[in-house]
Parts: C-alpha cells; sequence; structure tokens
C-alpha cells in the first residue's frame, strides 16, 4: 500500500491489510510512505534474479503499439488542427514474405469528413 501517510486512522490500514489475504496468490504486503523513506527499505528486501526477457528484445506487442503512435505522430504532423475525436485501432498486423509489414489500422469518428480529411485522397496523406 503506496502513500500510507495520508492515512488519518492507522488502524484502518490493519484492516484493509487483512481484507488482502483473502486474494487469490497474495503473499504479502507492503505499506510504503514515499515521505518517511519506505521505498529503500523495501526495495533492499527484493529478490534479486535474471529478467525473464532479454530487455532489448522488441517483442511483436511492443511492435504493435509503436505502429500506432507513428500513425498517431504523422497525423499531428500532416494537421494544424488536432482532431481529439478521431480514434484509431490497429485492425491487422501481417509480416509479407519480402520482409515488409502490412498494417491495417482503422479510423473512429463521428463525423466521416474528418476521416477523410486525415487520410487523404486514396490515403496519400499517410500511406
Amino acid at each position: 500500500m503506496n502513500k500510507i501517510n495520508l492515512v488519518e486512522k492507522k488502524k484502518d490500514l490493519l484492516k484493509v491489510a487483512k481484507e488482502f489475504k483473502d486474494l487469490p496468490r497474495y503473499e504479502r504486503n507492503f505499506m510504503i510512505s514515499g515521505l518517511k523513506g519506505g521505498m529503500s527499505k523495501r526495495s533492499d528486501s527484493a529478490v534479486r534474479r535474471a529478467w525473464e526477457e532479454d530487455p532489448f528484445t522488441m517483442s511483436e506487442e511492443v511492435m504493435k503499439m509503436i505502429a500506432l503512435e507513428v500513425v498517431r505522430e504523422r497525423l499531428l504532423d500532416l494537421h494544424q488542427e488536432i482532431l481529439y475525436d478521431v480514434e484509431h485501432q490497429l485492425i491487422d498486423w501481417k509480416k509479407l514474405q519480402d520482409g515488409f509489414l502490412r498494417i491495417e489500422q482503422h479510423f473512429i469518428s463521428s463525423k466521416l469528413s474528418k476521416c477523410k480529411i486525415l487520410v487523404g485522397k486514396n490515403g496519400s496523406k499517410i500511406g
């Protein structure tokens, strides 16, 4: 539990801690107050072990998120006005035989005219 310094009645913290004991996979709780330096005490008791995955390996999920962010950034570059109500979603992601990716994203808006402005004629603005 974080920010315990904000709780006036410390007995309430113990009541909440007891409720956690019934949760699946519960092992123990930590009560932390950043004002009183509780973080450093807890980090000393952390178990050191090797990474389960190589932190420098790019997973497909991370690559999909990057693809969404690249399009979002490109939209901001193309237009002077930010269209807040236009969303886009990753629909399909295929690795092609030539090493390229085919990424399909859909734009969602309450007004079709906004999506047409974003995409341009035949996709000329975002490709």
